[in-house]
């Protein structure tokens, strides 16, 4: 789904902008490189093709650093900037090209924040802006507010904000979110080895003494569980109920902070730029935290949905000093393992769909179940390969397709014809066995 790529990709970039926020401060062709042109990518433009964004456009009275094109004319213009430029001066000179051109809209962006606006609204200028959002803060609205500029609506000449809950906000923005992420895929592929770049992590324990699972283990597959943990188990052996998925962060606090292991020295605690801990419910920011729960004497931000809930706790635990072996959970259903190390650098194909943030570059070759191995040079390969092989040994024909991207997704990856569901033809088809293949997406998405 769009919303799962998004939510992915958002905290990518966050994670990008707090690593390399020094340079990207310096360099504006960094900020396009790392920032910009991922998360366009993700909505649908994909910048390597000409006819959906040409870099550097020249028009009639201005110049953008991208032209967003549908049916053959800019319908958004982009002006980018390097991290934490300021963005208001660019809007009144934008906006004014874009009038002159007969270009609906414009965007400026410094790579985490995005303002959008409808440049022929009979309005000043700050009521032009019809979208705005900020990636830095990896917040899950910043995900529905971003599909302002998806593809197939924007090329259309139509950009709004995804729509916002009106009650329940927080609750309901984080769990559509995790609903995304968790969905599974309509199409089952057979278990192939992919080696990368990287070194792999290594295996997380599960079904460790009658069930428990360790807390590593219970983030590499958080994502796909389908319910809470009923049960924790802390290292002095006391369990502990739990009833919501923010229960695990603060009953790890509760016990660090009574256990002496978190303390007026040390009690500040961050994840990213944000606060997962601290002595009073503000952030670095000056802004109050998302959702702060006091436990004890200091403050816990609990605004994260499950995986961030997760990762925080093993976050504190590192903090203190202590394993992740010695926080355990009751998961109430069978997990199996990622193999995430198999005979020298090989990863399964699941090991890979959880790791890909980490791996620079796509894998270089790929084992097919029957022995064979493939090359592979780009991400959409790994696709084109897997269906390749299906067909040539018959588990994928014409009675199994077409394939969507998810099981609640309306758009296809494979079908007889090169025609998604709402008519409109492939982005980027590649002929595979008689079938045609859409690799126009993220390579999350891909894998």
């Amino acid at each position: 789904m769009v919303l799962s790529s998004l939510f992915e990709l958002v905290g990518t970039l966050r994670s990008r902008i707090d690593i390399h926020g020094a340079a990207l401060r310096q360099s504006e062709a960094l900020t396009r490189s790392i920032l910009i042109d991922p998360l366009l990518r993700d909505l649908g433009w994909d910048t390597e093709d000409a006819a959906l964004v040409v870099p550097e456009y020249r028009g009639g009275r201005g110049s953008a650093d991208y032209a967003l094109m549908g049916d053959g004319k800019p319908v958004v213009m982009v002006e980018a900037k390097r991290l934490g430029s300021a963005l208001d001066g660019a809007a009144e000179q934008g906006i004014g090209y874009c009038l002159s051109d007969g270009v609906p809209y414009f965007v400026v962006t410094d790579g985490a924040r995005w303002q959008v606006y409808e440049t022929h609204k009979m309005a000043p200028i700050d009521e032009k802006m019809v979208a705005s959002f900020d990636v830095s803060t990896g917040e899950p609205e910043a995900c529905l507010v971003a599909l302002a500029l998806w593809r197939p609506t924007a090329e259309r000449g139509v950009v709004s904000a995804g729509v916002m809950p009106v009650v329940g906000f927080e609750e309901e923005v984080n769990e559509a979110v995790e609903s995304a992420v968790a969905s599974p895929s309509s199409v089952s592929a057979p278990v192939m080895d992919v080696p990368t770049v990287t070194s792999p992590a290594p295996a997380a324990v599960f079904a460790e003494e009658g069930g428990w699972v360790t807390v590593d283990a219970l983030f590499a597959r958080a994502r796909s569980m389908s319910k809470l943990p009923d049960r924790m188990r802390l290292p002095d052996g006391n369990v502990v109920s739990l009833g919501r998925w923010m229960d695990i962060l603060l009953e790890v606090v509760r016990w660090l902070v009574d256990g002496g292991y978190l303390h007026s020295g040390n009690w500040r605690v961050k994840r990213r730029v944000r606060y997962i801990v601290s002595d009073s419910e503000v952030q670095p920011d000056g802004k109050r935290f998302g959702r702060g729960i006091k436990v004890g004497p200091v403050w816990v931000e609990t605004k994260f949905n499950r995986m961030g809930t997760v990762k925080s706790s093993m976050e504190l635990i590192e903090h203190v000093g202590l394993e992740f072996v010695d926080f355990k959970f009751m998961v109430g259903e069978v997990l199996s393992p990622p193999v995430l190390d198999d005979e020298n650098g090989w990863v399964s194909l699941a090991a890979l769909g959880t790791d890909w943030r980490g791996i620079a570059s796509p894998p270089s070759q790929m084992r097919m179940p029957d022995g064979g191995i493939v090359a592979l040079s780009r991400w959409y390969d790994i696709a084109v390969e897997v269906v390749r092989w299906l067909v040539g040994e018959g588990a994928l024909g014409a009675g199994s397709l077409p394939v969507r991207v998810g099981a609640r997704s309306n758009r296809y990856i494979v079908s007889e014809t090169s025609v998604q569901p709402d008519g409109r033809a492939f982005r980027r088809p590649k002929e595979v066995g008689g079938f045609s293949v859409d690799v126009n997406y993220s390579r999350s998405m891909l894998v």
